[in-house]
């Protein structure tokens, strides 16, 4: 209990640094409606997260020493990423290109190593359980583990096998079953992490799961035949100074990328939208390309940076790029200025993997244009939407849009209450309540 006499819901992002990505929106829409639902929100992040009066009135911590992303590296990768991002991309990307090789080869040739079983378990879960020691966090008290890998999961399974009494635990499964490093790795994978529950009975009654995606779900259950995945809706702060639906501005329809520029996003597929399009609907009077540009370092260095220089070719009436970080209030911006959001996503990475950006789109009343057989195309509704099979038939996507645009946008407007109705942080908060109320009555 916190010191208002209030359940506690402790949101748990160890990788929340800065404003990149979905992170600090993720924690704000769940820590505003934890209120409504008598509980006390507070936020802990890594140990470099600094901008502490985002949150508002919401406490955030500075804690954690490692992130989602960077537990599985060893020192010496994570030393030469340090490094490398004091570099200029145009000097960084041929480098990690070369490296990337190297390591590829490394790999190949060590196979499967029996090390990765024996190596530490990171200290996540440990780094957790002392926070909720001093804070003395109890049994009437939440705490949602909303991003977390296969290695972090050991590490919170291990930590807390033994505590009695202790907070409900939620945790989400984001990604898919198949990519690599779930079903199978270290400690065992996903199915690893199951059995270590399964032989702690007074964990598992403190333990509940969830995903974001019908699919997930399965995917999960079929690992776990015995464990219920809940799935949650995708929550974001709805911005109460935005119109839904249509905001058309005068001037060429605005065609707009949303996000950071990633490969999995299709961001290297944006130049040869334009090669096709570039001298005919994409010409800065019928329609324009908006394209958030700002990256993180990666593998995909090289990638994206020659997607980027592409696309500085054109003039800016025709290609307008974002290469900064975005505030919560730009992007909400950014999205109702666009008529058109182009999410040229990876099939095979979202055939079962949910999109905030997708959420954002139509509960903002926007059309879209997506691919088929995924997650977007199962759940965005029909009339609101155009899809492609394949990156080739983006253009044609596209085009179809932008000609089709009047009634998308119609479509797209009228369902837009409906979504901003479920994807919500009270939907989830309430969600998390009802689980720790389940576990109550089942033991």
């Amino acid at each position: 209990m916190s010191l208002n006499g209030k359940a506690r819901l402790l949101i748990v992002d160890q990788s929340l640094r800065d404003m990149v990505g979905h992170h600090f929106e993720y924690d704000l829409a769940v820590g505003d409606s934890a209120a409504e639902h008598g509980l006390s929100a507070s936020v802990l992040a890594h140990a470099s997260f600094k901008d502490l009066t985002l949150f508002g009135d919401i406490p955030a911590t500075p804690w954690f020493t490692q992130t989602y992303y960077s537990v599985d590296r060893s020192r010496s990768v994570q030393l030469a990423r340090r490094l490398l991002q004091k570099l200029p991309i145009s000097l960084r990307a041929p480098l990690i290109r070369v490296a990337s090789s190297v390591l590829g080869r490394l790999r190949a040739r060590e196979g499967a190593t029996s090390q990765a079983k024996t190596a530490p378990l990171p200290v996540f879960g440990a780094e957790l359980g002392r926070y909720l020691d001093v804070q003395g966090f109890g049994s009437q008290d939440h705490v949602l583990i909303h991003t977390i890998n296969m290695s972090e999961l050991h590490s919170a399974m291990a930590a807390f096998a033994n505590v009695e009494g202790g907070p409900m635990l939620h945790v989400v499964l984001r990604r898919d079953a198949d990519e690599p490093g779930i079903r199978s790795g270290p400690w065992g994978g996903a199915p690893g992490a199951f059995e270590r529950l399964a032989a702690a009975p007074a964990l598992a009654r403190r333990v509940a799961f969830y995903t974001d995606s019908a699919g997930l779900a399965r995917q999960y259950h079929e690992m776990a035949p015995d464990l219920l995945f809940r799935v949650l809706p995708v929550p974001y702060p709805v911005p109460a100074d935005h119109p839904v639906g249509r905001s058309r501005q005068a001037g060429p329809l605005r065609l707009t990328y949303v996000g950071d520029a990633r490969v999995e996003k299709g961001y290297d597929h944006l130049p040869q939208l334009m090669s096709e399009l570039g001298e005919t609907l994409i010409d800065g009077r019928t329609a324009r390309l908006v394209a958030q540009s700002n990256a993180a370092m990666s593998l995909e260095d090289d990638v994206i940076a020659r997607a980027r220089d592409t696309l500085k070719r054109y003039p800016t009436t025709q290609v307008e790029l974002l290469t900064q970080v975005l505030a919560v209030d730009e992007f909400n911006t950014l999205l109702s200025d666009a008529d058109i959001v182009i999410l040229p996503y990876d099939a095979q990475n979202y055939r079962n993997r949910s999109s905030g950006i997708l959420v954002q789109a139509i509960a903002a009343g926007k059309p879209v244009v997506i691919p088929s057989r995924t997650w977007l195309s199962d759940t965005a509704p029909a009339g609101t939407n155009v899809q492609f099979d394949t990156p080739k038939q983006l253009g044609q996507a596209v085009a179809t849009a932008i000609r089709s645009f009047d009634a998308l946008s119609e479509e797209a407007a009228r369902n837009a209450p409906a979504w901003r109705a479920f994807h919500n942080g009270s939907n989830l908060v309430g969600i998390l309540k009802n689980a720790l109320e389940m576990a109550g009555r089942d033991t």
